[in-house]
């Protein structure tokens, strides 16, 4: 949608992302939060808005709900704890099993296991401090 109306007005708006980290913290809030996530997760794409949202708590219900997932075209999860939590988030099984390094892409199209960078947390200070070893 934006990609068309750029095309049609020779404007350029832009695309934006958005992340939310600690979802779980946000959602527990109040329901109003999740009637307004569910509205930014429901006009995002046409917007131009990238919406990033991230947990580290399990992946319940009442967190990550129905409505919310329903415009979640594209997600992607590292390790869960269960079979439940990795079908709550990518539609089926599989991402209980995976191991540092890994993490499962799922889209409307594909689900994919792929290998994403891995930092320690010492490596990071390390870097963070500008030292090389």
């Amino acid at each position: 949608a934006i990609d068309e109306y750029n095309a049609k007005t020779g404007s350029a708006l832009p695309r934006i992302v958005v992340i939310i980290d600690e979802f779980a913290e946000l959602m527990t809030e109040s329901e109003e939060v999740e009637e307004l996530i569910f509205e930014l997760t429901r006009c995002a794409h046409g917007a131009g808005i990238h919406l990033v949202l991230s947990s580290q708590r399990a992946a319940s219900d009442e967190i990550i709900t129905d409505r919310v997932l329903a415009n979640m075209p594209i997600r992607a999860c590292f390790k869960m704890a269960d079979k439940y939590d990795s079908f709550r988030i990518i539609g089926k099984a599989g991402a209980e099993n995976l191991v540092l390094g890994e993490m499962i892409y799922s889209s409307i199209i594909t689900t994919k296991k792929v290998k994403v960078p891995y930092i320690s947390t010492e490596r990071s200070l390390e870097l963070a401090k500008g030292r090389k070893t």
